[in-house]
This record gives structure tokens, C-alpha cells and sequence, in this order.
């Protein structure tokens, strides 16, 4: 039973970042303080990395009522955030932070006692490794550890010293008012057996992200080639100091006429192209969620992945997409190939739509958020 709306539980959201750069870490961010504020509970906000000056007026359209909650954006300025994090505990029963760098000071908070518990968000890749002793106890500390996946779930325990009976599970879900317009694509048209294949791709194009796989989706579609299937086309969107390599991959295997480099859209122009492809391809090996993998398969788009980090929490092999293999050309192509039969496709696509809505919508993130809430703050 949750205790929304009873006036006097008040949590402080101390986040990395809320607003800036597109990211799954500053959607799920929002999707809190959106959740927290319905409920009643939201006492203030304050964001690491964000400006003031922008931050602050997106944060007035997010929170209906904002001008009873505090906000502040520290520009990157780890005093200022501690500084405003501690203002923002005033008032506040707990506090949860949205990265695992921000834990130590929940437990200076702890400590001081300025707040009674404090919460963790683990988002993926950042909470893969271990961690200096002062992080190691602010995570042993918590009062409650939200991890985004089960994969990621392992590593906390694994490397920070966390107990399973910290741990709860909230993925990453669909923001409201991502694609405005997605409720005017309610039907695919079906593939036919001579249609191209379209197969879509988006993330930044950075040597940093060499780990997403794209190269070696081009070098698949080379190999498709070779083998006379020539009814394919792969459009990326997304730039980066990597996009000229992937450019001479392409050349190197006389396929540029197969594969389109778009750059940078708008959310409209991706939702577009969300319509017009037919699979969603990123065979990485290292992402934290994923968030771009269930945006494709709320628009129908079946997904090829690799069941790596915590990709493998959303994609389901011959259900929602096919499972490859990491760094194998080959094995891209293989499963590519799956998605030449019409049926096969057309059936995963139906089914990935259904599997988004299902396992990641808004209301799935809403109930399962302010049941941790409950049970770790308030009911406990």
C-alpha cells in the first residue's frame, strides 16, 4: 500500500545531472523527481552537473508546483553541490542520490544527521568496478540501493561490499512526452518477402563509444553482401570524431551505398526514422541499460543486441530481437539474417511493441518506484 500524499514524508533528489546532454542517466532523473513530486513527497532537488540559468527553468516545466521545492544546479562544482545539498536536506526525512559518486555525501548527511536514510541509484557502467573505501561504506550505509538492472545488481555486489537485501530493481522506462507524436503510429505495415530490409542504428559516433558495435554491423552488412543479399540498407544517426572511420569501413567494403550517415536529428526527425526501419541494431558490449533499445521497440522495432551488461535485462532472443555475439562480423550477420524472414520479423515486432509497453512504460517505473519508497523509507 502506498503512503502517497500523507503530507509528511520528504525526500531531497540529489542528482548527477538532470537536464544538459541526452542521456539515459538524466531521463531517469527526471522520471524521479517527476514520480516524487505527484506523490507529495519531493521536498528539493539539486543537480551536480546542470547550469543554473537552464536548469532552473526546465525543472519549473518538469514539477507542477515547483516553486514550493528548492532547486539548485551547481555547475559541476563539487563544493557547491555539497553546499547545496546540504540546504536541501533541511526539512527532508531521506535523501536519494542518483549516482554512485554522489554517495559519500549521504553518508556525511547520515552522519551529521541532517536526513534519517538515504538511497542510491545505480545506473550501469559507472558501478562495474571497485571503488575507493570512503564510497565502499556510503554504499554499505545506504538505506536502499536502486539498481536499473539485475546485471548491474551483480557488480554492486561484487565490488562495493552491498548486500542483497539492500538491492531493488527499477529499470529505465519511456519518458512521457519523449515522441509526442507516438500515439499516430499505432500500426506497422507488414514486410513482404522481396521488401529492403532496413536496419537503424542511433548513438554517438565517438572513439570513446567504439564499444557500441557499429563498425562491425557495417563489416555484417559486408559480409551480407558477399553472400548476395543485397536488399539491405543501415542508416546511423549520430555524430562523433568516429564517424570518419566508420565512413572508410564502409568505402573499404564498397558499401556506401548501403549505409547512411544522418548525423544529429531532432527527437522528431528519430522518431521518424523509427517508422521508416524495420530493426534496431547496436551490438554493444558495455551498456548500462540501453535506454535507446526499448524507445526502438516502443515504435515496433525488434532489436539486435548482444546480451552483454545490461542489454541482456531487455532484449529476449526469438521474442523481442536476436542475441549475437560481441566483435563478431559473422555472427551480426547471422542474426540480420533472421529478420529476412517476413514472418519472423513481422511477429518480433508486435511483439517488442508489446514487451515496451508491458516491462518499461512510465506507470510500470511510477508503481515500482514508490513501492521502494515505501517499503525502504517510509514503511520499513
Amino acid at each position: 500500500m502506498f503512503r502517497k500524499k500523507d503530507g509528511y514524508h520528504k525526500t531531497a533528489l540529489l542528482a548527477s545531472q538532470m537536464f544538459g546532454a541526452p542521456g539515459g542517466i538524466q531521463t531517469y532523473m527526471r522520471m524521479v523527481a517527476h514520480v516524487l513530486n505527484e506523490a507529495s513527497y519531493l521536498k528539493s532537488a539539486v543537480s551536480l552537473a546542470d547550469e543554473p540559468e537552464e536548469a532552473t527553468a526546465r525543472f519549473a516545466q518538469l514539477i507542477v508546483g515547483s516553486g514550493e521545492i528548492s532547486f539548485a544546479a551547481a555547475s559541476n562544482s563539487k563544493a557547491k553541490f555539497v553546499t547545496a545539498s546540504i540546504a536541501a536536506s533541511k526539512g527532508a526525512k531521506s535523501a536519494l542520490f542518483g549516482h554512485m559518486g554522489l554517495a559519500p555525501v549521504g553518508l556525511f548527511l547520515k552522519q551529521m544527521r541532517m536526513i534519517t536514510d538515504y538511497g542510491v541509484i545505480l545506473h550501469g557502467r559507472e558501478a562495474w568496478h571497485p571503488i575507493n573505501r570512503v564510497g565502499k561504506e556510503a554504499m554499505k550505509k545506504a538505506t536502499a540501493i536502486i539498481c536499473t538492472t539485475p546485471y548491474t545488481a551483480t557488480q554492486s555486489l561484487k565490488y562495493h561490499g552491498t548486500l542483497k537485501t539492500q538491492i531493488d530493481i527499477l529499470p529505465l522506462a519511456l519518458e512521457p512526452g519523449r515522441f509526442q507524436d507516438l500515439s499516430a503510429f499505432e500500426e506497422r505495415s507488414p514486410r513482404e518477402g522481396n521488401d529492403q530490409l532496413k536496419l537503424l542504428s542511433i548513438g554517438q559516433l565517438s572513439s570513446a563509444n567504439d564499444y557500441k558495435g557499429f563498425d562491425d554491423t557495417i563489416e555484417a552488412i559486408a559480409i551480407l553482401k558477399q553472400m548476395g543479399v543485397d536488399n539491405i540498407h543501415y542508416t546511423l544517426v549520430g555524430d562523433g570524431d568516429d564517424r570518419s572511420r566508420l565512413m572508410g569501413i564502409a568505402k573499404e567494403f564498397q558499401i556506401l551505398d548501403r549505409v547512411e550517415f544522418l548525423g544529429f536529428v531532432s527527437d522528431d526527425e528519430i522518431a521518424a526514422q523509427f517508422e521508416q526501419n524495420d530493426v534496431f541494431i547496436m551490438p554493444s558490449s558495455q551498456e548500462g541499460f540501453g535506454l535507446v533499445y526499448v524507445e526502438a521497440m516502443s515504435h515496433g522495432l525488434p532489436i539486435v543486441a548482444c546480451a552483454e551488461g545490461g542489454a541482456s535485462h531487455v532484449l529476449k532472443d526469438g521474442i523481442n530481437g536476436a542475441v549475437v555475439r560481441y566483435g563478431s562480423p559473422l555472427s551480426i550477420s547471422n542474426g540480420i539474417m533472421r529478420f529476412m524472414d517476413p514472418g519472423f520479423l513481422n511477429q518480433l515486432s508486435a511483439n517488442a511493441k508489446k514487451d515496451a509497453k508491458e516491462r518499461f512504460s512510465f506507470e510500470c517505473f511510477e508503481q515500482g518506484l514508490l513501492r521502494i519508497i515505501d517499503k525502504r523509507f517510509i514503511g520499513k
